[in-house]
């Protein structure tokens, strides 16, 4: 399986707010749990249909298809180098207007809608909005937000009717 190719920081205009459809995280330790049966399922996925969409794994991490994960606490875990387009979106299709090819994808670990409907924390959405800062710091230009479900072909229900409220 070949790894995914860096992009050009400056080719990111987008990030992507995902949930996890897990139990919640309420601390980094859990976060690293999350992260390793994530890597698992992401990387059986990407065998499975044979999509090259490894990574250097520079964070340890090499199949995960998010750039970050955040805990109810508000600590969060970089599981990806920004570098790395991910295949998140499920908008590949769209070309210049694809959040894989040019989006972060930032992960609240939960499951923000039926049955479970966890509610983000204060916390969590304040790093949410200072991992979407640095990143604008980072790229010297300013991010479109949106949830996977504003993006995605097909559609789906992420990031949770709980946390999409609060995409801003």
């Amino acid at each position: 399986m070949a790894e995914r190719p860096a992009r050009l920081l400056e080719d990111i205009k987008f990030v992507t707010i995902h949930h996890t459809v897990t139990g919640l995280a309420q601390n980094k330790q859990d976060l690293i749990a999350q992260a390793n049966a994530i890597e698992r399922y992401h990387r059986e996925k990407a065998i499975a249909k044979n999509w090259a969409s490894k990574t250097g794994g520079e964070f340890g991490y090499f199949y995960i298809e998010y750039h970050y994960l955040i805990a109810q606490n508000g600590e969060y875990l970089q599981v990806q180098d920004t570098k790395y387009q991910r295949l998140h979106a499920g908008d590949w299709s769209k070309g210049l207007d694809s959040h894989n090819q040019h989006g972060v994808a930032i992960c609240f670990v939960g499951w923000f809608h039926e049955p479970y409907n966890h509610v983000p924390s204060a916390e969590s959405l304040k790093t949410a909005g200072f991992l979407i800062a640095e990143l604008e710091k980072k790229i010297k230009k300013e991010v479109k937000v949106r949830g996977h479900k504003d993006t995605s072909i097909p559609l789906t229900d992420c990031p949770g009717d709980k946390l999409h409220p609060h995409i801003k």
